[in-house]
């Protein structure tokens, strides 16, 4: 059964009874094409990311890779606001590896019975509805690409941004929007109130957003009279956020704040309704323990585990979870066995864990202990070489390694701490606090 054909190849859907599985196989129609089949089939194979499709083998002029079973944007629907969110987190993974798209279009994009979205055809235009488009070997498709892919300018990661604007377009009025071309030539406006799509599809590459943290940017703006001062902020769970300083989430869902907690914006919809008791991000990965169940992110997905837990901490390419057990999930490893009771919390960074409650106890990464004490803490926070503890007086700085006490920071009641490379935030009742921790300073 053939899926599709483009210049270079054709996509048939075909099964393997050794595995038990449908696969899609692309088959190279001409030896000369072969170089540039390789290529790309090499930088697919480069490429982990949930909304691309995965590559089993390569043999000469025939490449076999996941089948996925859905439809096309072209043919489907989609809420826009689900779209762009997933075509955001897969356009900052590749621009992240230095890879640029160069062809996001309806034809390209893959919607899963889940309302999941799967990137298709990284450099090869599929010719789906012949003679529908015009298309421009190299460059894209005509609708969706960008002046600079006719030569007027150069291409870059701004490039793709073009094409999601006019995705998004489509998505919104399920019509092609005007080519580029005659956009230039002919002054064709670009029928639109939403100000994303206008954003994103203004003809100068640097009239566009420069990056994907730009366009989220964009997506909310707060103006200075409505941005919540320190002392204002009401939020019902927090966890630490590194590359933006704060997460946080409260009635409307997951958000995201600055060190200086100037700047409160929301940047996820998914956890509205989940009421998390703790949540942690770094990076692309954000998880959240609620009351039955463990709600993980990872480069795009989410994912769902029916669990009860205490606590959970992000490791190095793994979560550290505390039940009755603490344990890496991924790894299988236990570090605290039976007595897991005693704790009620957990953190980690690249070579230690700890789990504190009615004690508090240290183990390096491979499971041996370094240290433990008897004194109660109730929030834990690694940082470098030391240990941020939040214990009845206040805040304690500890030595990591070793657990020696080195000195108290912040005294009264705290809930919880998280930390920037000079900054602590402390969350009070109602209130947050910003300290220097290095100077002992509140800001």
């Amino acid at each position: 059964m053939i899926l599709g054909e483009g210049g270079m190849a054709v996509v048939y859907k075909v099964w393997q009874p050794e595995l038990e599985r449908w696969v899609a196989v692309k088959k190279c129609k001409n030896p000369q094409d072969i170089p540039a089949f390789h290529k790309e089939a090499k930088l697919m194979a480069a490429l982990k990311h949930p909304a691309l499709a995965q590559i089993h083998a390569l043999q000469h002029d025939e490449l076999t890779m996941e089948f996925i079973e859905g439809d096309t944007l072209r043919n489907t629907t989609i809420d826009s606001n689900r779209l762009l969110e997933q075509l955001l987190d897969v356009l900052e993974y590749l621009h992240g590896e230095d890879v640029i798209l160069k062809d996001l279009k309806p034809e390209n994009i893959m919607i899963l019975p889940n309302q999941t979205v799967k990137v298709l055809d990284l450099g090869i235009a599929k010719r789906i509805h012949e003679g529908t488009q015009l298309l421009l070997k190299g460059v894209g498709s005509e609708f969706y690409a960008p002046p600079e892919q006719y030569g007027h300018g150069t291409t870059d990661q701004r490039s793709d941004f073009y094409s999601l604007g006019a995705t998004l377009y489509f998505c919104e009025t399920r019509e092609d929007p005007p080519p580029a071309w005659e956009r230039l030539s002919k002054g064709t406006p670009l029928k639109t109130n939403n100000p994303l799509i206008e954003k994103l599809t203004q003809l100068k590459a640097q009239d566009r957003p420069e990056n994907v943290q730009a366009i989220r940017q964009f997506l909310r703006p707060i103006p200075k009279k409505e941005r919540p001062r320190p002392a204002e902020v009401s939020l019902r769970r927090t966890g630490s956020f590194p590359q933006s300083g704060l997460l946080a989430w409260n009635d409307e869902g997951l958000w995201v704040a600055n060190q200086s907690l100037t700047n409160l914006h929301t940047r996820e919809s998914f956890g509205k309704n989940l009421q998390p008791v703790r949540l942690v991000g770094s990076g692309q990965r954000l998880a959240l323990a609620c009351k039955d169940q463990l709600v993980v992110k990872d480069r795009g997905q989410w994912t769902q585990q029916k669990l009860k837990l205490k606590d959970l901490a992000l490791f190095p390419q793994d979560l550290l979870l505390l039940s009755n057990h603490l344990v890496l999930r991924e790894a299988g490893r236990r570090f605290a066995t039976g007595w897991g009771r005693r704790y009620l919390l957990c953190a980690a960074d690249d070579t230690r864990v700890a789990a504190g409650g009615p004690a508090l106890k240290v183990w390096d990464r491979g499971g041996a202990p370094l240290w433990e004490s008897s004194e109660a803490c109730h929030a834990l926070t690694f940082h470098g070489p030391f240990l941020f503890a939040v214990q009845k007086t206040g805040v304690v700085l500890l030595q990591a390694e070793t657990g020696q006490r080195l000195t108290q920071i912040h005294t009264g009641p705290t809930k919880q701490i998280h930390l920037s490379d000079r900054h602590l935030i402390a969350i009070h009742d109602q209130q947050v606090s910003l300290w220097d921790y290095r100077q002992g300073q509140q800001l």
